[in-house]
């Protein structure tokens, strides 16, 4: 990390955490929360506020700023103040708490290293397919000010002016620009380790307190803050395959999500529902109340991060909800009786609304797939959604906790420490009835990914098309039951022993450690691949030389004017590079009538008018192109073809050129 000043990445850090942390404990700040809780929902509460700050900035026409979220949630905490406790309660910290303080920061620490250890420089961003989109969407917010999700989507879908992307990563990033000044590269990565710090470490930890004893507190948040780090499912393989940033922010949100629906079960049906921890009742007033409101927050967060992601946690409620339904009516049963002919009632009642949604679903699966004229097989045939190995391999590697974590095979190897204690988590949930459901949960993501990643047939792509047939999607839901369970399990084998509390905490610190040690190698060297940067192009999008070739393009290109080229060899990067926006700023989108003419009749410039008249409209006077193309060039077929035809057969006046990069001019339009 030569590039960058460590002044420079610890303010990004720095800005990355507090932004993603203070907008939420403000707007609780009223609220009778005790801290745990209160950290694990403040950055579904901070995205919340965000994602709504920048939908509202973009209705009244104003900038986004960051201090607009730091008002809005000022205004919030205003409006709940009157509610609040009249005589709150505010923890005093105790001496204990630093050692969850401890594991939370080794286990922050050693995620950004086994993440980032190879990387030679921490601008760096990861050249995938998927981030020249959310590369330039960050540029954009930063460039028009307009941060609204209900439009980030325009960027690529040039035809309309309403389209609709979560904003809620891009925006996060923005800020972090904004404070500091850092580049959009450094913000991606200060906010991938904000986002593990302060959004997916408080979670798990909040949600394993739910299911280990009071007495066992302490060492149960030491362990969990450990462990969330040493998987390879997930936080690491989101951010090396994809990249995907905001599913990668959305997982990491879901371990609140799942402690609140634990909590909600709990407090709304305390008949049936599985029981909790004690020491989670922090709230004052009306439980059922506060706990839905703090729910709604937490769905709106997620919602802005990424609204398909949902389903996964709709996943992850669904066998929970299922045991509770087995539960209540076991014990309707039992009553006899009036109360089992209501039971018997209700029953019938979910069995028609099941039979309904069930027929219903086909009929969706019928529509999305277009079944009637185009058979299920021939979609999701991507490489995300390609069969790479068999799907007892799969399952295989779910129990030897071996991820997967590139394209193809690459994979971190079995860690067999932490396999082994996660299977005696699930034995030990096993024999806990109230957790049961995190067995089924568990085996069901399993089966789900293992298919995933080993058949093409139709069936696997009709289960699996809501996560679009990926393997990465679906086994990065593991750890999020896994850290619980792994935490069982070193609870219940420190539990045998005369100094419980010092073998908890020396037993999860060594099986967190097998697992960074294991992934230390893999995983630096994926992300080593994926965010590299080469000084002659191969398949990336730039390399070092184009690079320092569009920083003089601005020397040249007036700012006014849109900057034409073909995205799939590097051009689409000119915004961050040459600050001039792309005429094509990713490799596909729904481009508006003057951009298609471009893109497929550029070569006619001189005996069709209508070319001419295009580049006018969209003020287009230069052209950039660059040898090699990303990735060997556009699979489905070149859409820029005209493009490229155009500058072979040499109809524009060369402006600059280094012999890999060249600036031509458009002089038939003058």
């Amino acid at each position: 990390m030569d590039n960058v000043s460590w002044w420079a990445i610890a303010s990004a850090l720095a800005a990355g955490c507090l932004g993603l942390s203070v907008p939420g404990l403000l707007a609780t700040l009223p609220l009778r929360l005790r801290p745990l809780p209160r950290l694990a929902l403040a950055a579904p509460a901070s995205l919340a506020l965000i994602g709504c700050v920048g939908v509202i900035d973009g209705l009244l026409h104003l900038r986004f700023h960051w201090s607009h979220v730091l008002i809005a949630a000022a205004v919030i905490a205003a409006v709940l103040w009157p509610i609040r406790e009249k005589r709150p309660h505010w923890s005093r910290p105790r001496l204990s708490a630093l050692l969850p303080v401890t594991a939370w920061a080794v286990s922050s620490v050693a995620f950004a290293l086994v993440l980032l250890h190879q990387v030679p420089s921490f601008d760096l961003f990861s050249q995938s397919y998927d981030n020249l989109f959310h590369l330039n969407a960050t540029q954009s917010i930063l460039e028009t000010g307009n941060a609204s999700s209900l439009q980030l989507r325009t960027l690529i879908n040039t035809d309309r002016t309403i389209s609709t992307y979560p904003a809620g990563w891009h925006t996060a990033a923005a800020m972090i620009c904004q404070i500091t000044g850092v580049s959009i590269g450094v913000a991606f990565n200060a906010l991938a380790i904000a986002v593990v710090s302060v959004a997916w470490l408080p979670g798990i930890a909040w949600l394993t307190s739910l299911v280990v004893a009071q007495r066992q507190r302490t060492a149960g948040l030491c362990a969990s803050l450990l462990l969330g780090t040493a998987f390879g499912f997930f936080p690491y393989a989101l951010l090396i395959w994809g990249v995907l940033y905001p599913t990668f922010l959305a997982y990491a949100l879901f371990p609140s999500g799942l402690a609140l629906a634990m909590l909600l079960a709990h407090v709304w049906l305390p008949r049936w529902a599985p029981a909790v921890s004690d020491q989670v009742r922090p709230w004052a007033w009306n439980d059922r109340w506060m706990l839905l409101g703090l729910a709604a927050v937490w769905w709106l967060g997620a919602f802005f991060t990424h609204p398909r992601s949902l389903v996964s946690m709709v996943l992850l409620i669904v066998p929970l909800v299922l045991w509770i339904c087995a539960r209540a009516i076991a014990v309707a049963w039992k009553a006899g009786g009036a109360r089992r002919r209501r039971m018997l009632w209700w029953l019938g009642g979910a069995f028609a609304f099941v039979s309904v949604a069930a027929v219903a679903a086909v009929l969706v699966v019928f529509r999305v797939f277009h079944v009637a004229s185009r058979p299920v097989g021939d979609h999701l045939n991507g490489p995300q959604a390609q069969a790479v190995q068999t799907v007892w391999d799969g399952l295989w590697q779910v129990l030897t906790q071996n991820a997967l974590v590139g394209l193809g095979l690459d994979m971190t190897g079995p860690l067999i420490i932490l396999a082994i204690v996660v299977l005696t988590g699930l034995v030990i949930a096993f024999r806990r009835s109230d957790l049961r459901w995190m067995i089924v949960a568990y085996a069901l993501i399993a089966v789900l990914f293992a298919i995933a990643a080993g058949s093409n047939s139709d069936m696997t792509k009709i289960l699996t098309g809501l996560w679009y047939k990926d393997r990465y999607r679906l086994s990065a839901l593991l750890p999020l039951l896994g850290v619980p369970l792994a935490t069982l399990a070193v609870l219940r084998i420190a539990a045998l022993t005369r100094w419980p509390r010092v073998v908890a905490l020396g037993s999860a610190t060594i099986v967190a450690a097998s697992g960074w040690v294991g992934l230390w190698a893999p995983v630096g060297a994926a992300a080593a691949h994926e965010y590299r940067l080469e000084n002659v192009k191969t398949t990336d999008f730039v390399d070092a030389r184009q690079i320092a070739f569009m920083r003089q393009v601005a020397d040249v290109v007036p700012a006014d004017q849109l900057l034409l080229g073909d995205p799939w060899d590097g051009s689409g990067l000119s915004w961050l590079y040459a600050d001039r926006r792309p005429v094509f700023p990713h490799l596909n989108g729904q481009w508006d009538p003057d951009r298609l003419l471009i893109a497929q009749h550029l070569d006619q410039i001189e005996s069709d008018p209508a070319v001419c008249t295009a580049l006018r409209h969209l003020n287009v006077h230069y052209l950039l192109v660059s040898t090699g193309e990303f990735d060997g060039g556009d699979p489905s077929g070149n859409k820029f073809a005209a493009i490229d035809t155009a500058v072979s057969q040499g109809l524009f006046t060369p402006v600059l050129s280094d012999g890999e990069s060249a600036l031509l001019r458009i002089d038939q339009c003058s």
